[in-house]
């Protein structure tokens, strides 16, 4: 997190806003809600320790041209990303971007055919792993495509049956008849194979969603949603190790957690707003001096970040509807913190709302 805070904490010329920002980032990143996460079996720890090398990257790479470090540190961690969660396929081709934005500042061949190569391999990768998280999709998950995705948000579930050619009947497999006395179909036990399974692929609903993009970004409303409300219901040793029943909420560095789950605004507007005027406050001068020049690759660098938690976030609805997103919306949950200390520090530099300091 240390490049990250040094650049947050260069936007601001006063140390009252320097404290203020010190202590938000502590509440913030101190929160259980992330603490915890550390002793899960899955792979979010490695993702966020990997998405804020991502971050680190875009705090060095503007004024750091002549460094590899970050520029490797890009490859390296979208490679692993993918490696540990194929859902991050599509995010990282939006990082290969990068690279082709590094290419405008360096004229010499070996920077340029250096971030060429890194371009194209992350691109490579990327479609290598996509490939695989298509062809591993399992029935549940293919289910869930249909049922907690596309019928999920469709006014008309079975007008939208109709646009990959099902029967309607298979309409009561969608939420809208949950209160209805239908029994669970047996995902595993072949009923569903023909008739319904067999009559759509990914490419299908991606096409739909494009027809439909208002289902598209209710959906994406609903994936918002969950990143807000990412703290563990059962954190297991946690709670033993405090002397709390099972399922037990320590009020102790919960804050930040507590005030995203009952009191923000919990909405893709919202997270889009703090992304619009972070890129507003952060947008570099038009002059062609290094300064300014870097300030625009940063400005570039936060676009991508904003870019690839969309994209992130669209890869698991597509592929799965809602149904994974208690896992799978972690890093957007992570991002949105990340995004909240990036637009307070640029509020603070840019309207002094806290100036307390004497000359």
């Amino acid at each position: 997190l240390f490049p990250m805070f040094r650049g947050v904490l260069s936007r601001v010329r006063m140390y009252s806003e320097g404290l203020t920002l010190a202590i938000v980032s502590v509440v913030i990143f101190g929160d259980m809600t992330i603490v915890v996460r550390f002793a899960s079996f899955y792979t979010q720890p490695w993702e966020l320790i990997l998405l804020i090398l991502l971050v680190d990257a875009a705090f060095l790479i503007p004024w750091k041209k002549d460094a590899w470090l970050p520029q490797v540190s890009i490859l390296a961690a979208c490679w692993l990303l993918m490696e540990l969660n194929n859902y991050y396929a599509l995010a990282s081709i939006v990082f290969s971007m990068a690279y082709w934005l590094l290419m405008r500042r360096k004229t010499d061949v070996i920077h340029r055919t250096a971030y060429l190569i890194a371009a194209v391999l992350l691109c490579f990768i990327s479609v290598v792993n996509g490939t695989h998280m298509l062809e591993t999709q399992t029935k549940v998950e293919k289910h869930d495509q249909m049922t907690r995705g596309v019928l999920f948000q469709a006014d008309n579930p079975e007008e939208a049956l109709e646009f990959f050619g099902i029967e309607p009947r298979y309409s009561v497999l969608t939420d809208n008849y949950a209160a209805q006395s239908f029994p669970a179909a047996d995902i595993y036990s072949g009923v569903l194979d023909e008739g319904f399974l067999d009559q759509y692929d990914t490419g299908e609903v991606a096409l739909y969603y494009i027809t439909h993009p208002l289902d598209l970004v209710s959906l994406f409303d609903v994936g918002t949603h969950s990143a807000f409300i990412t703290r563990s219901d059962f954190s297991g040793n946690y709670e033993r190790s405090m002397g709390l029943p099972p399922r037990a909420k320590s009020p102790m560095m919960s804050i930040w957690s507590t005030f995203k789950e009952q009191s923000a605004p919990k909405t893709a507007g919202l997270f889009l707003l703090l992304g619009a005027a972070l890129i507003f406050f952060r947008r570099g001068s038009k002059d062609d001096t290094p300064e300014g020049e870097a300030e625009k690759v940063f400005t570039m660098m936060c676009l991508l970040l904003i870019v690839f938690a969309i994209a992130q976030l669209l890869t698991v609805l597509i592929m799965s509807g809602d149904s994974l997103l208690v896992r799978q919306s972690f890093m957007m949950s992570v991002f949105i913190d990340i995004l909240v200390v990036l637009f307070l520090s640029e509020v603070l530099h840019k309207l002094k709302i806290i100036d307390v300091d004497k000359e």
